[in-house]
């Protein structure tokens, strides 16, 4: 109320009012311009993160932001008038701030713009009131600390009531709940958390944890109480008041700045503290870690949780937080995080206590104690009721999940859903039961929500994957997953794709990937080698709508015809070759087949890969079996591989097995290809009995031909393929071109004309193999020249005319030794020529056996003298090996009037008696004669 002085109304009287009046109004103008104020107040506005605090005396009006501890001048000493302000309170009815002016029945109220009015209250007793905040249904509670009465002052009469109390308090600052029905403030002498109700009576006090220190307090539409200590600034918060746990409170930040005669106030019906939501990202995941495991008994220890980010692509660590709960008491450990789709938070469980924790994106913590939650810390092994949660997740409608301890028997569930009716109130719980012929249900340590099918899904200790209905509770164990590492510890970490893949993690920091385990896949592989090492306990979420950034390996098979001989894995794509199909194995880095894919229109593509991850595609015939070793990749039907190698241009992986390593880094693999190509084919020959040429003589091997699917015939004639001598033979000797051929010796354009072949003398079966290469340098199979020799007779003369010298007319023989020199006899036909003179004239004696004292077998022989050139004999009989058949002619040789020589010859025809060799078939004689 304003002051006015009263004067009786006389003239005089009346002229000193209106002259006091008009200093009055003078001096307050003045004081309103050199204050900076002026008469008209603006309210504050209701702000999120916006708290109150005067400080000192004379008092200064600061904004103070609740979770850092910052707090900045609004209004120095003397723009509030110079005086010392306690009590001071946040009216939500009309936007502006009050407090009580110390030792005075005064209050003053304080806009945004820091005109400040001062309000005289008659029926409040004069005092220096130590505590004070406004309630939502703006009224004004003062207290004097450690009294029994408590001031209530209607800010729009200006009523005043006395509220009596049961006992008094060490109040420094308290402040009145968002419901109106209670007031909250820290004892200075003890620290314990003391509750009046706006009514009066007895306090109830609870430890939380607190020594006792002067502060100032503030309450927001959480229920959470908010505290700064006046010796260091330290902000404190007590979560849930109403249904406080003990020794929880959390000590939020450390400023080291003393500050006195304080007092706080904020908009009841707003938040301390603001942070906005995440951002569903694609590769973003999350996880919380700590240093210690989980014990029996009490829940003292200290887990120190901090929250990690990092790319589920790579694994690299994107950032990490200092400890979120501040080590002031014990109870730092968060479990059961989960993304919630419905506000774009992170929610978990803080062990041992009744709250929840919601983490967004400045990665601090909000605290939300929650009716009806358990505050009791409880997790013996094989205690199915305990009250320590370790594994849940949240549904895509906002629903909290937590199962009730490690060997747990049912769900807890409270509404996180911020547009539901019952928004952090906890929920009807599920039981749990186990399908039929599930077994056992090992621990579970963590669980998450799959946006396929709705279910929670996780891995045991026992490496089964277990599914979970969440509306039934019906529990199925799906199996034994494959792949995983030989470790016993639990998988504290799981987390859903959009795809539906799970992956999971236990303490070290290996990262599994189940993709499709809806369709119940129980094969695990490794997604991230070297993640982020949770330590003992740790939880995990990612937005289940996250796209998750996946890559593919792609590639074709190729028909290369000329194999690496440019240097480049190319030719046509194909997807079948000599009627045989092929299929791409994907394998991972444990060695064993991840995926199989048949090679269809020639090309393959694997998807949804990690980054910085490793794998080889193994080529072969039979499509792999995902968790067992790759096929074999030797390929049939005389197809082999040419080359494998990633990209386009000139190069290989240096060794053609059908076997390409690959590391998926950041971006898609393409051109991840194989070379493969049909071998060509040698033609086997075979030559049988040849006739041994003997000595050094050679024969000509036959033509080698063969053939190639790419490059066509060999037809030897066209000079244009290539031959490989693969093993020379042991019997006889090869030449090209007059050249001693070596083992392995490659013949480029050849000609069947210079390759040769000297046997070894006598009766021999000679072999060698080649192969015929193709355009890929590619060698055919090698095939088998087989020529087998025998040794033939060899026939040759000798003649013999006698008498060597004739006189006129005289009778003359002519003997003819046909020799075998072989020692092999001879068969068939075996015609022998002599030739025919005027000076001579012979018969055939046919039963002769001697001629000229020299044996002959006449009567083998047959005699023809129609040939006016030669005479002719023949016989089939043989020629015994090593012997000589002889024929022997009678005659006269008539010299006449001339004196001279007579030559005498004999030859074989062609291959008498099958003989081997016609170079020695003719020997000649002569006779000298004279005349008379």
């Amino acid at each position: 109320m304003v002051h006015w002085i009263k004067y009786p109304l006389s003239r005089k009287g009346f002229l000193s009012l209106a002259l006091h009046t008009t200093i009055w109004l003078l001096l307050t103008l003045f004081c309103s311009l050199i204050g900076g104020h002026s008469l008209a107040q603006v309210p504050f506005s209701c702000q999120s993160g916006v708290s109150y605090r005067i400080q000192n005396n004379p008092s200064a009006l600061y904004q103070v932001d609740l979770r850092t501890g910052s707090a900045t001048l609004l209004l120095n000493a003397a723009e509030l008038g110079n005086r010392n302000l306690t009590g001071l309170g946040y009216n939500p009815l009309d936007n502006f701030l009050y407090a009580s002016v110390s030792g005075t029945n005064d209050i003053v109220r304080i806009g945004s713009s820091g005109a400040v009015t001062l309000i005289n209250v008659p029926a409040l007793p004069a005092a220096v009131y130590t505590a004070g905040d406004a309630g939502p249904d703006g009224n004004l509670y003062l207290y004097v600390t450690g009294t029994l009465a408590m001031q209530k002052v209607n800010l729009a009469t200006l009523a005043v009531t006395s509220i009596n109390l049961g006992a008094g308090s060490a109040l420094s600052d308290f402040s009145v709940s968002a419901d109106g029905n209670s007031i909250y403030g820290i004892s200075t002498n003890t620290g314990d958390l003391v509750r009046y109700a706006t009514t009066g009576g007895t306090p109830t006090t609870t430890n939380v944890g607190f020594g006792g220190f002067y502060n100032s307090a503030y309450l927001d539409n959480t229920g959470n109480l908010y505290v700064i200590e006046d010796a260091n600034s330290f902000v404190f918060e007590v979560v849930g008041p109403t249904i406080p746990t003990e020794k929880s409170a959390v000590l939020r930040t450390t400023t080291f700045t003393p500050i006195t005669n304080t007092d706080g106030a904020r908009c009841v019906t707003s938040s301390a503290t603001l942070q906005t939501p995440l951002t569903c990202t694609a590769g973003q995941a999350f996880v919380v870690t700590g240093e210690q495991g989980y014990s029996t008994g009490e829940c003292t220890e200290a887990g120190n949780s901090i929250l990690a980010e990092y790319n589920l692509q790579t694994g690299a660590l994107i950032a990490q937080t200092d400890e979120l709960i501040n080590s002031f008491n014990a109870r730092t450990t968060i479990n059961n995080l989960g993304y919630n789709v419905t506000d774009n938070y992170l929610w978990g469980y803080r062990n041992g206590t009744n709250q929840l924790i919601r983490i967004g994106s400045e990665k601090t913590v909000d605290f939300f104690a929650i009716s009806g939650l358990s505050s009791d810390c409880s997790y013996s092994f094989g205690t199915i009721n305990n009250t320590v949660f370790k594994a849940g997740d949240i549904s895509l409608n906002g629903i909290l999940y937590l199962l009730n301890g490690f060997d747990g028997d049912r769900f807890i569930r409270v509404d996180v859903n911020p547009s539901s009716p019952t928004y952090l109130q906890k929920l009807s719980d599920i039981p749990l039961s186990l399908s039929p012929g599930a077994g056992t249900l090992a621990i579970m340590a963590d669980l998450a929500f799959n946006p396929i099918d709705g279910n929670l899904y996780g891995v045991g200790t026992d490496k089964n994957l277990v599914r979970i209905n969440p509306t039934t509770g019906v529990v199925s164990v799906l199996g034994a997953l494959a792949g995983l590492e030989d470790d016993s510890s639990n998988f504290l970490i799981a987390f859903f794709d959009q795809a539906g893949s799970l992956y999971v993690q236990q303490s070290n920091a290996v990262v599994y990937k189940i993709s499709n385990v809806a369709g119940n896949n129980l094969i695990a592989t490794i997604h991230i080698a070297n993640g982020l090492n949770v330590g003992l306990n740790g939880d995990g979420a990612s937005c289940p709508f996250n796209a998750q950034l996946s890559y593919s390996i792609s590639g074709k098979l190729l028909n290369d015809a000329n194999g690496l001989v440019d240097g480049t894995v190319n030719g046509n794509t194909v997807s079948s070759l000599s009627g045989n199909t092929f299929s791409a194995n994907l394998v991972g880095s444990a060695g064993t087949v991840v995926a199989t894919t048949p090679l269809v229109s020639g090309t393959y593509t694997f998807t949804g890969l990690s980054a910085n991850s490793s794998y080889s595609v193994v080529l072969s015939n039979t499509p792999g079996t995902p968790g067992a070793a790759p096929p074999n990749t030797t390929l049939v039907g005389g197809v082999v591989n040419t080359g494998e190698y990633i990209g386009t241009g000139v190069g290989s992986d240096g060794l053609p097995d059908g076997v390409l390593s690959i590391s998926v880094a950041t971006s898609q693999v393409v051109d991840a290809n194989f070379g493969i190509e049909r071998l060509p084919t040698a033609n086997p020959k075979t030559l049988v009995n040849q006739s041994n040429p003997g000595g050094t003589a050679t024969i000509n091997v036959p033509t080698l031909t063969g053939s190639d699917p790419e490059d066509g015939d060999y037809i030897g004639s066209t000079f244009n393929n290539m031959i490989v001598i693969q093993q020379l033979p042991t019997n006889a000797t090869l030449y090209y071109d007059g050249i001693l051929v070596t083992e392995g010796q490659v013949i480029p354009n050849y000609e069947p004309d210079l390759l040769t072949l000297d046997p070894i003398d006598g009766p021999v079966s000679v072999t060698f193999t080649y192969s015929e290469r193709d355009a890929a340098g590619l060698d055919s199979p090698p095939a088998q020249v087989s020529i087998s020799f025998i040794v033939l007779p060899d026939l040759s003369l000798l003649m013999y005319a006698r008498p060597t010298s004739v006189y006129g007319t005289a009778p003359v023989t002519v003997v003819v030794d046909v020799v075998e020199l072989n020692s092999v006899p001879t068969t068939g036909l075996i015609t022998l020529k002599i030739t025919r003179d005027a000076k001579y004239s012979l018969t055939f004696p046919s039963s002769a056996t001697s001629v000229g004292s020299r044996t002959v077998q006449n009567s083998l022989w047959q005699f023809n003298g129609s040939d006016p050139s030669y005479y002719v004999l023949t016989t089939n009989s043989a020629v015994p090996a090593g012997d000589r058949l002889s024929v022997g002619l009678t005659g006269v040789l008539t010299a006449g009037a001339t004196s001279g020589s007579i030559a005498v010859s004999s030859v074989l025809v062609g291959v008498s008696g099958s003989e081997s060799r016609v170079t020695n078939n003719a020997d000649a004689d002569k006779i000298d004669y004279f005349q008379q």
